[in-house]
This record gives structure tokens, sequence and C-alpha cells, in this order.
């Protein structure tokens, strides 16, 4: 009886370990009812809010690695993206703040590689960076790219560049995310075309963050 006990007890705690085993995983993974993502699209089949154990799996659908930006940088051999000028200002974002970046891919006759923005471990942001291959003519890609997004979203303005005589910036709305898209082909060896996305609740919200501290920060007053 005692023998029988004994085995019911083991049995149980083995169960035990085995179901705290795949809640971790769950966790580890952000797999359901972890996930941390919303159904606000960003790129690649990602929304923002999205984990980075999340966004892993979800470019992994189209081929491409999310990488650290060492491991980016040793997987690519001309890679598309420097963030030695990337530094964050401010020690919070340098805190909280944290990116991943994906290996090439190859759209709209480019070599396309993007940078996943995360704050507390939530994306935000991505930059894509849109490099055109081998004789393709960079315009066609400008061309191809602008109408994809002036299909899918609100086209909002043209900027010219004040910095950058003959460069633009192209702006699209949606209801979830704002698109801009940044286009200098005045070098024609060496154009530079970057889809930047953000997260317009994320947005707010750090609006809202800073108007709160600098409303409260020398006392509210009367």
């Amino acid at each position: 009886m005692k023998s029988k006990k004994a085995i019911l007890i083991s049995v149980a705690l083995l169960a035990s370990v085995f179901a705290g085993w795949g809640v971790y995983r769950l966790w580890d993974e952000r797999l359901w009812p972890f996930s941390t993502g919303t159904r606000d699209e960003a790129f690649l089949s990602t929304t923002f809010g999205m984990s980075p154990q999340e966004v892993r799996r979800a470019v992994a659908k189209h081929g491409a690695q999310l990488l650290t930006y060492e491991d980016y940088r040793r997987s690519e051999p001309s890679p598309s993206i420097d963030t030695l000028d990337a530094i964050p200002v401010f020690s919070d974002d340098r805190r909280e703040g944290a990116a991943f970046y994906t290996s090439s891919i190859e759209m709209f006759d480019s070599k396309v590689e993007a940078e996943f923005s995360f704050r507390q471990a939530r994306l935000v942001s991505v930059g894509v960076h849109i490099d055109p291959i081998g004789r393709t003519k960079p315009e066609s890609v400008v061309s191809t790219v602008e109408s994809k997004l002036r299909s899918t979203y609100q086209f909002s303005r043209h900027e010219e560049s004040q910095e950058v005589p003959g460069a633009y910036t192209l702006h699209f709305t949606s209801p979830t995310a704002t698109r801009s898209l940044w286009v200098n082909l005045t070098e024609r060896a060496r154009p530079i075309i970057i889809l930047t996305v953000v997260h317009s609740t994320t947005k707010m919200n750090r609006k809202r963050e800073i108007d709160d501290r600098e409303h409260t920060g020398f006392g509210a007053g009367k």
C-alpha cells in the first residue's frame, strides 16, 4: 500500500515538473497565452508589441533571421545598416531599448535588411533598408515601393530634404502606424532607400510620458 502511494506521489511530482517546464517554455518563447503581439501590422508578418522571440519566428517564415548587431555584421558581406552613430542620447532609452537586425532577403528586385527596435521588449518601430540589385534602376525600385505603399496606406505628403538637395521623404499614414520612405538618389553608385515604420500608439504614449514629466518636473502648481 505504501509502495503504491509512493508511486502515485512520484507520478504527481513528475507531472508537476513537466507542467511547470511546459509553462516556462511557453513563457520563454512568448507563445500563447504569453504572446505580446497586437493586430497592428509592422513588416514581414510582424505586429507592434511583439517580443523579440515572436518577431524571430515571424520573419523566419519569410526566410530571414533575426540577429544581434554583431551576428548581423558577421553574416552579411556588405551590410546596409550601420549603427555607429545611432547610440541613444538618453539613458532610459539605452536601458529599456534594444535592436535586432535581419539577414538580407530579396524583395522589389533589391537586397532588403531591416532593423527592429524594441522598448521594454516590445516592438515599437522598424527601419527597412532597400538596396537595388545589380543593374536594377533605383528609380524603378522607388516607384514599385511607392506604388505598394500608396495602394495600402493613405499618402500624406512629399517633403523635400533641406539638408540633402534632391533627396526627399514620402509620408504615409494608417490608423495604427506612420510610414516614411526616405529617398536619396543623388549618388548614383550609392542609392539610399529606407522605409521607417513607427507604431502610432507607442509614439503617443511616449509623448504623453514626456509631457507628464515636463508638467510635474517642477511641481504641478496650482
